[in-house]
């Protein structure tokens, strides 16, 4: 119900692009500003941000070229730009890097780094483990459970991998002894950690329990 309060707040990028592929980047970033900025916002502000945007995901060149000729990491991108147009503080993104190739995965993943940098909080669903260093705090979800959060070195160091990526295969193979960790001796230490911990605003992180 106050939805228009957080609409200048939140940014939302759904894993399937919603861009209208008839029109060029710039034509969409306009429609984009125009459906989301204050309507007493003048053009030269609108410009301005447009400007601000590509910039920010390197898509500047691209600004007269039609969306239905870029590629699917490019139009991830606009899809942020537009995302970026209201400047939002908070940034939600599901599988950004979702049919990219390793090189456009880890950009996208640098481009996003850069956007944490900037001063967003940016939170983000993926199921590429590859370049998971570029975060701040990571969270591992097994059968719906959260195995794991904290800072991406500290999960190779938990689940004795040297390989992200190898986290995710060992999550959905050893299924058993998570679910004993899960059940039995992790819930146990969580039990006692929240006795002394009943104010704590955050879940601990496997090291913490272990």
């Amino acid at each position: 119900e106050n939805f228009d309060a957080y609409r200048g707040v939140l940014g939302y990028v759904p894993q399937d692009d919603i861009l209208h592929r008839g029109l060029r980047v710039g034509e969409a970033l306009i429609y984009t500003a125009l459906l989301r900025l204050p309507d007493d916002t003048r053009s030269t502000e609108i410009a301005a941000r447009i400007a601000r945007v590509l910039a920010d995901v390197e898509m500047m060149e691209h600004r007269q070229q039609r969306i239905d000729e870029l590629s699917g990491g490019q139009r991830k991108r606009v899809s942020i730009a537009s995302e970026l147009i209201a400047d939002p503080s908070l940034f939600f993104l599901d599988e950004p890097t979702s049919g990219l190739d390793p090189g456009l995965e880890k950009k996208m993943m640098y481009t996003l780094r850069y956007l944490a940098d900037s001063g967003r909080t940016v939170v983000l669903v993926t199921h590429a483990t590859a370049n998971i260093m570029q975060c701040d705090q990571v969270a591992f979800m097994a059968d719906g459970r959260m195995v794991y959060y904290g800072p991406p070195a500290g999960a190779l160091f938990i689940f004795k991998d040297p390989e992200s990526a190898d986290i995710y295969t060992k999550l959905h193979v050893d299924i058993v002894d998570h679910e004993r960790l899960a059940n039995g001796e992790l819930a146990r230490e969580y039990a006692v950690w929240r006795e002394h911990n009943p104010n704590a605003r955050h879940l601990p992180s496997l090291a913490h329990l272990w």
